[in-house]
């Protein structure tokens, strides 16, 4: 299913770029704040630059991540894209 979504996104983003603004690491688990900026082919036409801010949240087990969320600003982000 990931591996799906992955490729999906790479059809309609390019260009992305991440910006890591803080990490917090503790035993087994990890938290990160970052900003991700992409170029988006829309369906209506033209391309657009946006830029979003979100956190990711991560859990390890044996050396593998076992959990990942990641939390961003939607409603900014649909903006941007229209």
């Amino acid at each position: 299913a990931v591996r799906t979504m992955m490729l999906e996104t790479r059809k309609r983003y390019s260009a992305v770029t991440i910006t890591p603004h803080n990490r917090v690491v503790m035993d087994h688990r990890a938290a990160t704040e970052q900003t991700v900026a992409a170029t988006v082919r829309t369906k209506e036409g033209p391309e657009r630059r946006v830029s979003v801010r979100g956190a990711s949240f991560f859990v390890f087990s044996g050396g593998l991540i076992r959990r990942w969320a990641d939390y961003f600003d939607a409603q900014g982000f649909s903006q941007q894209i229209g």
